[in-house]
């Protein structure tokens, strides 16, 4: 039997859990419908680019306003491997990359937001920032974090390297949280069951 006192310790975390639910669903429809329901807001010390081509699910080539082609690590995210030579394609890699090239396609403007806690690159180079589009909503557009969208989708899992949180670390927590909740995508049973390294038939992550 639950105590009183027990079910109020209880109580506000299901409402807690129910407040995070109604948001991440919010940034899912934003992108799916092109609505604008960000839960995140870009810094003013980013840069514009464009997309030039997407690499898999966490890693996209842009061009810069200088004609520049970088190549960017979506910082905070981390989804299944599929180009990496040393590994195998991983569960619901093919499918978290046709993600992001959905909301990455070639020629989409495109706005890079560095993060203070972190590095500007990694070990092979590639520049490190959360990527955000502009979703247009009636003649105008707000700022929308694609690596929050791709976790509460169920792509992408929620990346801490060297322990050191994102910026946006809490809000990607608790979409992770959300999404292995509600069995989104790689959290499925009849996907991955969150165990993205077997293949089920078809440090940093690369």
């Amino acid at each position: 039997m639950i105590s009183t006192a027990m079910y109020r310790r209880v109580r506000p975390t299901r409402l807690a859990l129910a407040v995070i639910a109604a948001t991440i669903l919010a940034v899912v429809t934003a992108f799916r419908v092109g609505e604008v329901a960000p839960t995140s807001r870009a810094r003013a010390d980013g840069i514009t680019a464009t997309v030039v081509r997407t690499i898999d699910g966490d890693t996209v080539d842009v061009r810069l306003d200088s004609g520049a082609v970088e190549r960017v690590r979506i910082l905070g995210i981390d989804t299944p491997e599929v180009v990496d030579p040393r590994r195998p394609i991983q569960c619901f890699g093919p499918e978290a990359s046709a993600r992001t090239k959905e909301l990455l396609p070639p020629g989409r403007a495109v706005f890079l937001e560095p993060d203070p806690t972190q590095d500007e690159r990694d070990r092979y180079g590639r520049r490190l920032a959360h990527v955000f589009v502009e979703v247009p909503a009636e003649g105008h557009g707000a700022p929308a974090n694609v690596g929050a969208a791709l976790i509460a989708e169920g792509y992408a899992r929620h990346y801490v390297y060297q322990r050191t949180p994102t910026v946006h670390g809490s809000e990607y927590a608790a979409a992770e949280a959300t999404a292995r909740a509600t069995g989104a995508g790689l959290w499925s049973a009849e996907t991955c069951d969150g165990r993205t390294t077997r293949r089920t038939g078809s440090d940093r992550g690369a």
